[in-house]
């Protein structure tokens, strides 16, 4: 069985229209697809606290995350976003990593 590794995006999203942000999502869907580095999973919206997580899977998160980064990088909406790599499946031996938009490892760019 192929390891799914993830890429989770938490960041706030301060307006009551959410098109922007469906857009982004369609936006970020397409460079997965296109890189053919995995899925994205869908959102989770929190309308009260005006909190989002995107989540997109795949067989190697440092892929996901070269083909979103140019998006998230040019995106006011994830201008102070979090990223969660989590490199399998979810447990307590599983290695994860947090990088805030804009401060980019050396290997994605």
């Amino acid at each position: 069985m192929e390891e799914e590794h993830a890429l989770l995006i938490y960041f706030r999203y301060e307006s009551d229209d959410l098109d922007s942000l469906f857009c982004l999502q369609a936006q970020l869907e397409s460079a997965i697809t296109s890189a053919n580095a995995g899925i994205f999973d869908g959102n989770d919206i929190s309308l009260e606290t005006k909190e989002v997580i995107l989540f997109m899977y795949g067989p190697d998160c440092s892929v996901l995350l070269q083909a979103v980064s140019p998006i998230l990088l040019s995106s006011s909406i994830t201008s102070r976003a979090k990223i969660k790599l989590r490199y399998g499946l979810p447990g307590a031996n599983t290695k994860e990593d947090i990088i805030v938009v804009g401060i980019w490892p050396d290997a994605v760019g």
